[in-house]
C-alpha cells in the first residue's frame, strides 16, 4: 500500500533573523519601534509591544535616536552597545536618599499566547548595570499577570506573583558589562504579559555598593539602573534546555520576523491530503519525542502562523505489535502530545484536532522490522485552507 504525496516546496529568500519561535516574548530584543525612535527618556512604548507597568514608565534606547539621552551606546545613563541589534529597555530598580522611596520602573510586554496552569516556564534576560548607576541589585525580578498592569503611582508593583532572575552564581548584579540572568516561574495559568524590574519594597531590597564611574558620578541620589535586552520565556515541557537560541533580527522595522533553529520549508498543502511528519519519532511505546522531532514541529509551526486559515487534523498511527487497545491509545496519546506542542509555540487550539488510529490503518506490511517502522508515524491532513 502507497501513497502519493504533493507537497510544493517553496524556498524563502533571505535569512529571516529574530527570535527563536518558542521564546513566546514578542520583540525581545527590542529591536521594533511604533513609527519612529525614541526622542528622549520615558519612552518605552515607542518599542512595539513593551510598555511601562506603573505611572514611572520606563526608558527606550536606540542607535538611531533622535535624542542624545537615549541614543546608543552612549547615552545619560551609561555606555554600552546593544547586547543584540540596536536597542534596549532601561529601568530604575532601585533608587533612596533624596528621590521617593520605593520608586520604581518595569518593562511590560504582551505574551504571544497566555501560559499554562501548572507549567513551569524559563525567563532570562541580559543586565547591564548602567555606569550613571552607584548601587547594584543581588537579584532582579519577572513577574506575569493575566492583564496589563497599569498602576497609578510611581511604587513597588502590588499583587504581582514574581520569581527572582540570578546571574549564574548568584553574584550580586554589579558588572558593567552584559550579564545573562534567570529564573523559573510556575503558572497559575492565563498570564498574559510578562514584568521586569524589583518587586520588592526599599527595605526587603538586597542592595550592594557598585565603584563608581567619574563621567557619570550623581553625588545627590543612590540608585540601581539597569539596561535590559534580549528577554526570553519559554516552557521547559517542550524546551527542557532552556535554549532561546538567537535574537538577531536583519532589521528593525515594525514587522515581525520568526526564525527557527531549523531551515525552514515552506510547504503549500492540499485539502484533504496527508502527509507523514517523517522526523517525529518517540521512545519505544511512550510519547516522549526522540531527537530531532521539534525541528520538524517547529518547521510546522512556522508554516501554520504563516497561513493563519490552515486547519489540520493531527493522527497517531502505530505497528501491529503488541495488544491492539494500548496501541490505539498510544497513538491517540502521541498525536496529542504534537498537538500540546504546536499550542505551545502560539498555535490556536481551535485549528487543530488529534486522533489516534492505532493499527488500524498501516501503510505497509508488518512482517518487517521496516514495515513495522513506517507504520509508527504522525501525519498531518489539511481540513480548511
Amino acid at each position: 500500500m502507497k501513497y502519493n504525496f504533493s507537497l510544493l516546496f517553496l524556498v524563502l529568500f533571505g535569512s529571516l533573523q529574530a527570535q527563536v519561535l518558542q521564546n513566546i516574548v514578542r520583540n525581545p530584543s527590542f529591536e521594533q519601534y511604533r513609527q519612529q525612535y525614541p526622542k528622549d527618556l520615558g519612552q518605552i512604548s515607542l518599542s512595539t509591544y513593551w510598555g511601562g507597568a506603573n505611572l514611572a514608565g520606563a526608558d527606550y534606547y536606540h542607535e538611531r535616536s533622535e535624542g542624545s539621552n537615549v541614543a546608543v551606546p552612549r547615552n545619560k545613563m551609561g555606555r554600552t552597545k546593544a547586547k543584540t541589534g540596536r536597542g534596549y529597555a532601561g529601568v530604575y530598580a532601585y533608587t533612596s536618599r533624596y528621590s521617593k522611596r520605593d520608586y520604581r520602573e518595569y518593562v511590560q510586554v504582551k505574551l504571544k499566547h497566555p501560559l499554562k496552569r501548572g507549567e513551569t516556564y524559563c525567563i532570562k534576560a541580559q543586565l547591564y548595570l548602567a555606569e550613571a548607576s552607584n548601587r547594584a541589585l543581588g537579584a532582579f525580578g519577572a513577574g506575569a499577570s493575566r492583564f496589563p498592569m497599569e498602576q497609578e503611582d510611581e511604587a513597588v508593583l502590588q499583587n504581582v506573583k514574581f520569581t527572582y532572575l540570578f546571574n549564574q552564581d548568584r553574584s550580586p548584579l554589579d558588572q558593567r558589562q552584559w550579564v545573562e540572568v534567570q529564573g523559573d516561574y510556575v503558572a497559575e495559568g492565563g498570564e498574559n504579559f510578562l514584568i521586569l524590574g524589583n518587586f520588592q519594597d526599599d527595605r526587603s531590597t538586597k542592595v550592594t555598593g557598585a565603584i563608581e564611574v567619574d563621567s557619570f558620578r550623581n553625588p545627590h541620589v543612590d540608585f540601581a539602573y539597569y539596561f535590559i535586552d534580549d528577554v526570553c520565556l519559554t516552557s521547559q515541557k517542550s524546551n527542557f534546555t532552556c535554549n532561546c537560541g538567537s535574537f538577531e533580527m536583519l532589521n528593525t522595522q515594525r514587522r515581525e520576523k520568526i526564525v527557527l533553529d531549523v531551515r525552514l520549508n515552506r510547504k503549500e498543502y492540499r485539502l484533504n491530503q496527508v502527509d507523514i511528519l517523517e522526523q517525529v519519532q518517540f521512545e519505544r511505546g511512550n510519547a516522549i519525542f526522540l531527537e530531532g522531532a521539534k525541528e520538524e514541529l517547529d518547521n510546522l509551526a512556522k508554516i501554520m502562523e504563516m497561513n493563519p486559515s490552515y486547519e489540520i487534523e493531527i493522527s497517531g498511527h502505530t505497528s501491529n505489535k503488541g495488544d491492539p487497545r494500548e496501541n490505539h491509545f498510544l497513538s491517540k496519546k502521541r498525536a496529542k502530545a504534537v498537538y500540546d506542542y504546536l499550542v505551545a509555540s502560539g498555535v490556536h487550539r481551535s485549528r487543530l484536532k488529534y486522533r489516534g488510529y492505532g493499527q488500524a490503518r498501516p501503510i505497509a506490511l508488518n512482517d518487517s522490522s521496516a514495515g513495522r517502522a513506517k507504520n509508527e508515524r504522525i501525519q498531518i491532513k489539511l481540513l480548511k485552507k
